[in-house]
């Protein structure tokens, strides 16, 4: 007969970061200078934010009156001292440098500037 022990000093603790803006976030509002763009097609889109820092996205658009998905895209965000930046690689044309966290980490807000003098603001929802 055996007997093993194990000391504390044997087991090494895996700390585990999380970032906040890991995970589901469904769209719920679109602004244009100010202008709600928003309707009951657009908030069907989601934006996925993975651990390794990548995300996937689908967004949806009228086209001719139907509600359609404009297919999974990939791109990927970074975290630089609580200074978030996004690329959605060709679902935007740039990269999106404005993104902010608010009401507990439960929003999440996406400011481009398409062209000049052009905002567009996305607000999504964690689920």
């Amino acid at each position: 007969m055996s007997l093993l022990s194990c000391s504390k000093n044997d087991i090494t603790e895996e700390k585990v970061y999380t970032d906040k803006i890991i995970g589901e976030w469904k769209l719920t509002h679109i602004t244009v200078n100010g202008e709600n763009h928003t309707n009951r097609c657009n908030t069907k889109g989601v934006v996925h934010f993975k651990s390794d820092k990548s995300l996937s996205s689908e967004f949806f658009g009228s086209v001719r009156g139907a509600c359609t998905s404009a297919g999974i895209k990939n791109g990927y965000w970074k975290n630089e001292n609580n200074s978030y930046s996004i690329n959605f690689n060709d679902v935007f044309p740039k990269p999106t440098t404005e993104v902010s966290l608010f009401d507990n980490d439960t929003k999440l807000l996406v400011m481009e500037e398409i062209e000049p003098n052009t905002i567009v603001i996305r607000t999504f929802i964690k689920l």
